[in-house]
This record gives structure tokens, C-alpha cells and sequence, in this order.
């Protein structure tokens, strides 16, 4: 990976920062000009809707109008209907019906505005409120003159009233003719600026899709001519070309920046191109250095194999000892020598190699049986093996250097007592087999059992010492099985080993 420098970043940084407040994207220089005109053409909307909406109400307000005096004269028609028959019939089914007419036509006579005004519509609504006016009184009295006499009594009322009846009807259809004209006239102002209204849309429509054309135009041909020129230095570079030179930065947007980006990629990739074929060259000269001392290597490993002794020289002078103390009835150094054999062709086999529990603790009993020969039957060995598991894979050479640091580094030079080296393998649970190797000892310093645990000291740092150390176990354990906690040393009655190692239910006898 490419480690950039710190003040080369800084200034990077500052250079980026120099361009970033002079930097204008393409979507906010595309942005602009289509608020604007969208701005100018919502508030020409907003103009127009509301010249046109002047003229609705206004028209709205004169159908209203004649809605009202539309109902106003049917009350009135509906109220003089009832006074004629109360007055020629007396009864009490006309008299409520000419007071529930009485109040309608009293309460649509509310909407009737009195103002005085200018406007003939005006002065004609004045002139019906107050013949209302007029009417409603002279029917009330003479309701009430008939209710005390005849119809003699409420004569003169009667005939004012249907008189003033006929003026308010006159004035009614005068005020509908007004009202008619009112609204033909406003009809044709808003049917007139309407069609103006569509004239100014066509118009701005038409503008702004020209001045949004020019601008696409521009701004278009703005980005597509620095792109057009930067594909085809691209096209060059992928041809091979790389002595190339980029166009000038015209704009600080997003196409200045990929100009400049690619420029420094380039640029990057030059430098790269020869530092590799620096490292190429340094390569070449370590690699001819290199076979120049493999040759030397392979050299002196030919001497060193050829100085070694033979391993089946060794194995066949050991069965020649066999055979001869065979033949002197030498049967103690028969066994000896057999197994001495099996021991040393069992560390030949297993070292790095994959085995097999009960491989393993037939080693450790060759290996006891050869250590006892030596110290005169010091060493006892007991174990508690669970058969099922003797068959399970497990590498090769792990518990006999155990037990060989166990026998060495356990006892103190005045212990006394029988030596015991316990091994046991049992199943931890339906995964995992536990194999435990214990000696009865002093045990370890807790100072160096944390050396032993932290990986700090190797047992067998005597080049001259056949073990091979419990870190080296350790190790080659969690290698093997790919975990951490796998192997575990403390001071229980002595020195304790444990191994966790999972085991295959089709490995399980």
C-alpha cells in the first residue's frame, strides 16, 4: 500500500479545501436557472389566477343574487296566496299558513340590502325592501282587522296591499333584467380574459421552453466538450500512451475534479511503473543471489547427509544386538534392546506426522521401560485409558516429551518415594476427549509456570537433550486442532498436563 507523506497530505488537504469554496456542482449550475424560471413562471400563474378568480366571484356573486330574489319572489307569491284565502275564508288552517309565509318572506327580506347607493341594481334592491316593508304592514293589519270584524273592516288594506303586491313583482322582473345584463356582461369579461390568459400562457410557455433550450444548450455543451476531451486522453492511456497531457481545469465541478483526479492518477501510475521496474531489478539481483546460496545450501546439506548416520545401519546393528543376546540367553537385554529399537523407530515416524492415541502411549511405555533400565526401576507408570478413544488421530510426539520433562525436571535429587506418572484419556463430553498426564512431584515454581504458559521458556534449549520442550508442544497441539486453549499445565499434587482435543465420532472404537 502507498504511504503518502504527512506534509504532503496537509498540503493535498489545503489544496482541496482552496478548491472546494470556489466549487459550483453541475446539479446546482443545472439548478439555478430552472428555479428561476420556474419562480417567474409560477408568479405569472399566480397573476393571471387571481385576474381570473376576480372575475368568478363577481360573477358568482350576481347568480347569487338572483337566486335570492328568485326565492324572494317566490315567498312573496307564496305569502299573498295565503292572505287572499285567509281573508276571503277565515280559517284557522289559512291563517297558519299565511304566518308561516309571513315569516319566510320575512326572513329572505333580511338578504335584501337598503343601502343607498348610485348603482341602479342598488337602488332597485332598496326600492323592494321598502315596498316589502310596506307590504308586510298593511297585510299584518289587515289580518288583524279582519280577525276583529269583515271583511268590510280590512277592505281598504287589502286592495294597498295586492297594489304594493304588484309594484314589489314589477320591480323584481326589472331587477332580473338588470341582473341578466350584469351577468352578460361579466361573462364576456371573463371569457375575454381567458382567452387572453391563454394567449400570455402560449407566450411564456413558449419563452421558457426557448430559454431553457439555450441554457441546456450551454450547459451541456459545457460538460460534454471536457468529458469528449478527457475520453479521449482515456482512449490514449488504454492504448498505452502514457506521456500524455490532460486539458486545463476550465470549472470547478464535478468533471474539473474526475480531469484533475485522472491527472494524478496518471501521474501516480508513472511513478508506480518505475518503482516497479526499480523492484524488478533489485528482485533479479536478489534471486541470483539467492540460487547462489541454495547451490551453496544444497552443497553443504550433500556433505551434511553424507557425515550423518544411517538410520536403517542403526536399526539393523540394534537387531544384530538383539539377536546375539538372543543366542547368549541375554533375555534382560533382549528387551532392552527390542525396546530401544521400538522407541527410536517410533520418534522417527511420528515426529510431525499425524498418529494415533494408542501409538502415542505404546512410545511413552518403550520410553518408561528404557528409563527404568537406566535408574533402576525409579519410575512407575499407571494409566487410565478409556479403549474407545485409542484409536482417535492425535500428532505424533506430544506425550512423550511431556513425560520426558515430567521425569526430569519433577523431582527434586532428594525425593523419596515411588515416582508415579499418571496418564489417563477420557471423554470430556460427546466432543472432546481429555488426556491428562500427572506426576506426583514437587511441582513447578509458579514463576516459571507462568514462563511455560506465557511461551517464554523452552525446556529444551541443550541442543544435546532428546526433548523437545513443552512449548514446542504446545505449539504443534494448537496448530494441529486450530484452538488456543488446547493445552493446560498447573501444580495439582504435583505437575498436571492438560489436553483438550476434539475427536470424530467415526474415530471413536
Amino acid at each position: 500500500m502507498k504511504i503518502i507523506p504527512n506534509d504532503r497530505v496537509s498540503g493535498i488537504a489545503q489544496e482541496n479545501t482552496g478548491r472546494r469554496k470556489g466549487f459550483l456542482s453541475l446539479r446546482l449550475r443545472l439548478l439555478i436557472p430552472a428555479i428561476f424560471l420556474l419562480l417567474l413562471l409560477l408568479l405569472m400563474n399566480v397573476f393571471l389566477f387571481k385576474r381570473v378568480n376576480r372575475g368568478i366571484r363577481r360573477l358568482n356573486s350576481a347568480y347569487d343574487t338572483s337566486i335570492q330574489l328568485t326565492e324572494l319572489q317566490n315567498g312573496l307569491t307564496e305569502l299573498q296566496r295565503a292572505f287572499d284565502s285567509y281573508i276571503n275564508t277565515q280559517s284557522d288552517a289559512a291563517l297558519q299558513a299565511y304566518q308561516n309565509a309571513f315569516e319566510l318572506f320575512q326572513n329572505r327580506l333580511g338578504n335584501v340590502p337598503s343601502e343607498i347607493s348610485d348603482q341602479p341594481a342598488r337602488q332597485l334592491e332598496r326600492t323592494i325592501r321598502e315596498l316589502s316593508d310596506s307590504y308586510l304592514l298593511l297585510t299584518g293589519q289587515a289580518v288583524r282587522k279582519k280577525q276583529r270584524g269583515g271583511i268590510a273592516d280590512c277592505r281598504e288594506e287589502f286592495i294597498k296591499a295586492r297594489t304594493v303586491y304588484g309594484y314589489i313583482l314589477s320591480n323584481c322582473r326589472s331587477l332580473e333584467l338588470l341582473r341578466f345584463q350584469l351577468n352578460s356582461d361579466n361573462y364576456d369579461i371573463l371569457y375575454h380574459s381567458l382567452e387572453n390568459l391563454e394567449q400570455i400562457i402560449l407566450l411564456i410557455l413558449c419563452t421558457v421552453s426557448i430559454y431553457m433550450l439555450i441554457i441546456l444548450w450551454t450547459v451541456i455543451s459545457t460538460v460534454i466538450r471536457p468529458l469528449r476531451e478527457l475520453s479521449d486522453r482515456a482512449l490514449e492511456v488504454e492504448g498505452g500512451n502514457l506521456d500524455i497531457a490532460f486539458p486545463e481545469v476550465r470549472h470547478e465541478d464535478e468533471v474539473g475534479t474526475l480531469t484533475r483526479t485522472f491527472s494524478s492518477m496518471l501521474q501516480s501510475i508513472r511513478a508506480d511503473i518505475t518503482k516497479i521496474k526499480a523492484a524488478a531489478r533489485r528482485e533479479m539481483e536478489m534471486r541470483e543471489k539467492e540460487l547462489k546460496m541454495d547451490a551453496l545450501l544444497k552443497d553443504a546439506q550433500l556433505k551434511y547427509y553424507q557425515a550423518q548416520l544411517d538410520p536403517h545401519f542403526l536399526f539393523n546393528t540394534l537387531n544384530a544386538g538383539q539377536q546375539l543376546s538372543m543366542m547368549e540367553d541375554a533375555e534382560r537385554t533382549y528387551a532392552f534392546l527390542n525396546h530401544t529399537a521400538a522407541f527410536l523407530r517410533g520418534q522417527l515416524r511420528g515426529n510431525g506426522r499425524e498418529s494415533t492415541i494408542q501409538d502415542e502411549l505404546v512410545l511413552v511405555d518403550n520410553y518408561i521401560y528404557i528409563m527404568n533400565v537406566r535408574f533402576s526401576g525409579e519410575y512407575t507408570l499407571k494409566k487410565e485409558i478409556d479403549d474407545r478413544l485409542l484409536e482417535a488421530a492425535f500428532p505424533g510426539m506430544v506425550l512423550q516429551p511431556i513425560v520426558e520433562n515430567s521425569l526430569k525436571y519433577a523431582y527434586d535429587p532428594d525425593f523419596s518415594g515411588d515416582k508415579l506418572i499418571t496418564i489417563r484419556v477420557s471423554r470430556e463430553n460427546e466432543r472432546y476427549a481429555l488426556i491428562e498426564i500427572q506426576d506426583n512431584g514437587c511441582g513447578i515454581p509458579e514463576k516459571k509456570l507462568e514462563e511455560i504458559r506465557s511461551g517464554e521458556i523452552n525446556f529444551s534449549r541443550n541442543p544435546k537433550e532428546s526433548g523437545v520442550g513443552l512449548k514446542n508442544v504446545r505449539e504443534r497441539l494448537r496448530l494441529y486442532y486450530q484452538k488456543e486453549d488446547v493445552f493446560k499445565i498447573e501444580n495439582v499434587n504435583g505437575t498436571r498436563v492438560r489436553i483438550s482435543v476434539p475427536v470424530k465420532k467415526c474415530s471413536i472404537g
